[in-house]
């Protein structure tokens, strides 16, 4: 099973089928493709949208 390590969410493993790709990229951050959606209890209904390609990449959503 795939890992990022972040340093907000520590080491995550995830199935292969749980990334979110964005074959062009999101705005600003284009040469960013790969995400995966994470969920905090303590920051519900906040959704973190990390980077797989940068770890220090966490998006809120």
């Amino acid at each position: 099973m795939p890992c990022v390590v972040t340093p907000r969410f520590g080491p995550v493993e995830y199935p292969e089928n749980a990334a979110i790709d964005f074959p062009a990229g999101l705005p600003a951050f284009e040469g960013h493709k790969q995400f995966l959606a994470l969920e905090r209890p303590d920051a519900a209904p906040i959704l973190f949208l990390q980077s797989l390609t940068d770890p220090e990449l966490c998006l809120h959503a």
